[in-house]
Formats: structure tokens, C-alpha cells, sequence
């Protein structure tokens, strides 16, 4: 039910840009705010200065936009945030902290910009739903179409990535997901308790085997110590099912 609401909020966000991403008139202006945007988005750091300076810049470059170009802007945020995930997230875990600050401060704001980082996490990685498609023969017409639904990615040579490389490419994710979700904010659109709902999620509803299990370390791996200081003994009887059953 969540899965879907935020997915049609992407779509109307998607068909909001459509024509102004189609206008031939429009590639300068969109080819300048995207450069800024790159720009921006790389500069995060794990520092202080450095994440209040980005989400001071981001979000000066917002306030001066009408649509569609804010949407726009909106969405390519979110998507060069995600494109962080497999250039510094998956070999720095810890650059998650820094990305996800940013991200939430944006989102406090500007609340649209947390359900379309949302919903484009899902669309990527459908661990962080959570949700699993099992591999039962004759189900799927192909397996190019289970590969799909799992959102498995293609190389040039036109063959699906292998398991260890989705693998990799997810945990990212999920490390960003979970950084995003246990930052300490007042007005945190999809905060600490969104990670007890997924989490919950999780092992009611998901079977474990290596793609669940590698979304839940990574997930516990970042938001576990904001859990248990939230949940205290309750999220100690989470850690004991899983040890016991998961």
C-alpha cells in the first residue's frame, strides 16, 4: 500500500517533467541545473561545515525555481543521490551518514522530496520495500522477467549482472535507505519509525535467504544503534528472533 502511494507520486512527478524533459528548447537550462545539482551532490562530505553548506546550496537552488523545473531538480537530487550509492556508499559505508543528512534536511522542507527519494528507492531496490519475489518454475514467462521484477541491471554486453554484483549494488542502497530513515530530525517525513515498520516488515513477510539477509545486515548495520536507543528492549527481542530464527 506504502510501495504504490509513493509510486504515484512519482508518476505524477514524472509526467509533471515530462514535456519540459522532451522541449528541445529547454536542453541548456536543464543541462546547467543538472551540472549544479552533480555538482553539489559530490561535494557532500562527512563534515559538518560541509553538510550544512550543501543543504544550504541545494536548497537556495530550489527556492528559486517554478515548475517544472522545480520537480525536475527535485528528481535529479534524488537519482544522484542514488548514484551515489554504487561509486561511494558501497565502498565507504560511512559516506551514507553524510548523504542521508543532506537528504533529510531537503526533506524536512520540502516533504515531496522525501516521497520521491522514497519512492525511487524502491523502484531500484525492492529489498527496501521490503518485498521478495521467490523463483517458482513456470510462473514467470522468462527468467528475464523475474530478473526484472527483482531489478537485476544489464551489461553492455546485454546479459544480466551477475547475483554477487546485484548483491553489492543493493547493499548500497540499503545502507543509504537505513541512514536515510534513522537521522534525528523533528519534522523527518520517513524517520526512525519507518524502520520499525520495514524491519518488521521483514521478518513477518520475507523468507530468509541471501537477498533478504543481505539487506537486513546492512539496514541493522546503520540503524540499529538509532533503534535500540528508540526502542530499547523491544528492538532487543527483534535482535534475539533474528539470531534465533532469521
Amino acid at each position: 500500500e506504502q510501495e504504490t502511494t509513493l509510486a504515484k507520486t512519482l508518476a505524477e512527478a514524472r509526467a509533471t517533467v515530462a514535456e519540459y524533459q522532451a522541449h528541445p528548447g529547454a536542453r541548456m537550462e536543464r543541462r546547467k541545473l543538472t551540472n549544479a545539482i552533480v555538482v553539489h551532490v559530490q561535494q557532500i562530505a562527512a563534515t559538518k561545515d560541509q553538510i550544512n553548506k550543501k543543504s544550504r546550496d541545494i536548497m537556495m537552488l530550489l527556492v528559486q525555481l517554478q515548475e517544472p523545473q522545480k520537480t525536475f531538480a527535485l528528481l535529479s537530487i534524488a537519482k544522484k543521490m542514488l548514484s551515489q550509492c554504487d561509486v561511494q556508499v558501497a565502498k565507504l559505508n560511512r559516506y551514507a551518514f553524510a548523504l542521508a543528512e543532506v537528504a533529510v534536511r531537503i526533506a524536512c522542507d520540502v516533504p515531496r522530496f522525501g516521497a520521491l527519494l522514497v519512492a525511487l528507492i524502491h523502484e531500484v531496490c525492492v529489498s527496501s520495500v521490503p518485498k521478495y519475489y521467490p523463483f517458482v518454475p513456470g510462473r514467470y514467462a522468462t527468467d528475464e522477467e523475474y530478473y526484472g521484477l527483482m531489478g537485476y541491471t544489464k551489461t553492455e554486453e546485454g546479459a544480466f549482472e551477475t547475483t554477487d554484483a546485484y548483491i553489492d549494488r543493493m547493499t548500497g542502497v540499503m545502507l543509504f535507505y537505513a541512514a536515510f530513515v534513522q537521522v534525528e530530525a523533528p519534522n523527518h517525513p520517513h524517520g526512525v519509525d519507518a524502520a520499525w515498520r520495514w524491519l518488521a516488515r521483514l521478518l513477518n513477510r520475507c523468507p530468509p535467504n541471501r537477498y533478504t539477509a543481505a539487506a537486513l545486515d546492512s539496514f541493522l548495520k546503520i540503524a540499529g544503534y538509532r533503534m535500540h536507543n528508540e526502542y530499547r528492549g523491544q528492538f532487543v527481542k527483534v535482535l534475539e528472533l533474528i539470531h534465533r530464527e532469521f
